[in-house]
Parts: structure tokens; C-alpha cells; sequence
């Protein structure tokens, strides 16, 4: 299949605008790890996640755009594009995401804190409920020693 200059420059336009999507595709990925997903098991899934998607992806724009022919100029435009996002706006959510990071990390500790002394609060609570709930039964008869300073008022 033959393709004109003019094709093949639009073909690479959009392969470069594609793989400028996938850094930001990525981005979800550096995301999770930054908000605590960041043992070695989980980075594995999702570089397995990230690269199944990715290359799922671009055999489909090979597929919408050349016709499913093997162009290597839109590989190498999606690796460009790619890293034209990794090295501008990637730096700057890669920069953010460290601090969201941090962030989320000490509002789930806090919150944890809380549901933590919460529990413990409702675990006395529970604990002296009998006693409460005995001390608050007001359907008994009072004592003779609180009738008499009752009617004392």
C-alpha cells in the first residue's frame, strides 16, 4: 500500500497525538502508586494492565489509520509522543502526584486514627452497658433514702 507524504504526515501527526494519550493514560497508573499501590505485586499488574491497553490500542489505531499494515514511523511516533508527555507535562503531574500522595497517605492514617479511637470509645460503651442501662432503669420503684429527697423539694 502506497501512501502519500501527505499521508504519512498526518498519519504521524496523529500516531505522536496518540502516544501523547498514552503517557497520559500512564498518568492514572503513577497516580495509583503515588496513593499507596506501590508493592511489587501491584506495580507488575499494572505495567501488565498498562502495556496490554497500550498495545491493544495502538494495533487498533494501525488498524483505523494504515489499514493494519506494519508502518514503523507510527511506532516511532507513538514512543515520541510518549515521551514528549513524560518530559513536559508528565514532570508536572509526576511532581503532583507526590504530594497528592502524601497527602491521601496522612488522610487515611487520620481517618484511620479516628475509626480506631471511635471503635474503642463504642468497645467501653458496649462494655458498660449492663451498668448503664441498670443505672438508668427508671421503671423501678426508687429507694426509700431517694423518696425521702425527693419529697423533701
Amino acid at each position: 500500500m502506497h501512501l502519500s507524504v501527505y499521508e504519512q504526515s498526518e498519519i504521524f501527526r496523529c500516531a505522536f497525538l496518540f502516544g501523547v494519550f498514552l503517557g497520559a493514560f500512564y498518568d492514572i497508573f503513577r497516580l495509583l502508586r503515588a496513593m499507596g499501590l506501590d508493592s511489587r505485586r501491584s506495580v507488575f499488574i499494572e505495567d501488565i494492565v498498562f502495556m496490554s491497553c497500550a498495545s491493544l490500542l495502538c494495533f487498533l489505531f494501525a488498524q483505523v489509520t494504515v489499514h493494519g499494515h506494519f508502518r514503523f514511523f507510527t511506532v516511532c511516533s507513538h514512543f515520541l509522543g510518549f515521551a514528549a508527555y513524560r518530559l513536559s507535562a508528565g514532570l508536572v503531574t509526576g511532581f503532583l502526584f507526590k504530594y497528592f500522595g502524601i497527602f491521601f497517605k496522612q488522610t487515611v492514617k487520620m481517618l484511620n486514627e479516628g475509626f480506631v479511637k471511635t471503635a474503642s470509645l463504642c468497645g467501653k460503651f458496649s462494655a458498660n452497658l449492663p451498668t448503664i442501662r441498670r443505672k438508668a432503669d427508671f421503671s423501678q420503684p426508687p429507694h426509700d433514702k431517694n423518696e425521702k429527697n425527693f419529697q423533701q423539694f
